[in-house]
């Protein structure tokens, strides 16, 4: 029995760990979405340099200090992300690059490319709106539905900090469906390009 496992297993050998992508470092790309569920608290924190009338987050985003917050407190976190993305691009194409007899081919600048692709939807952008919009909605929601209280549970929770934890809640549970979803997308566009126009058969997963 052990001798037919084990030339069961040569024969179909189990797919090698994508170390950016199937380990916990998969985590390192949504480091942008931390930032992101915490805008709004970088907003209150920056609001009395920018708008000395400072009344409320609306108001805030009325005088124009959002555009403000992106370069001081969030872009750290883009960058960490953006490092991800960038590392995996490395680490695919080196791999590329000794299979391909450590030439710069057509191969090469393919998987390359669609690293950066599938990574930079995957792990900043798409995630990055998510979180963006969970937070606004339920900033909103929490405003309606409590007018006025700063406070709830005896005064235990801060009504403004719902948003962010909202926010961070709602990550570990988006990264599968966004990136089933991108690989989708991605395998019935771009890639269909790639096939057609260098006919590679370069996997891209």
């Amino acid at each position: 029995m052990g001798n037919v496992q084990a030339t069961v297993a040569k024969v179909n050998p189990a797919p090698e760990k994508d170390l950016f992508r199937d380990t916990p470092l998969r985590f390192m790309g949504y480091t942008n979405e931390i930032g992101e569920a915490f805008r709004n608290r970088f907003l209150k924190l920056l609001a009395p340099s920018y708008a000395p009338a400072y009344v409320s987050d609306d108001d805030v985003i009325d005088k124009g200090c959002k555009r403000n917050v992106f370069p001081k407190l969030l872009a750290p976190s883009y960058a960490l992300a953006f490092a991800y993305v960038f590392g995996d691009v490395i680490y695919k194409g080196q791999k590329q690059y000794i299979k391909d007899n450590q030439k710069i081919t057509a191969a090469l600048l393919v998987k390359s490319f669609d690293t950066l692709l599938w990574q930079s939807l995957a792990s900043v952008f798409v995630p990055g709106l998510v979180i963006h919009k969970v937070v606004d909605a339920s900033t909103v929601a929490i405003k309606k539905t409590l007018p006025g209280k700063e406070k709830i549970l005896g005064g235990l929770v801060s009504t403004k900090l719902i948003p962010v934890a909202l926010g961070l809640s709602a990550i570990p549970f988006i990264v599968g469906p966004i990136d089933h979803g991108v690989e989708v997308a991605v395998d019935k566009t771009i890639r269909q390009t790639y096939k057609s126009i260098c006919s590679l058969a370069v996997p891209l997963h």
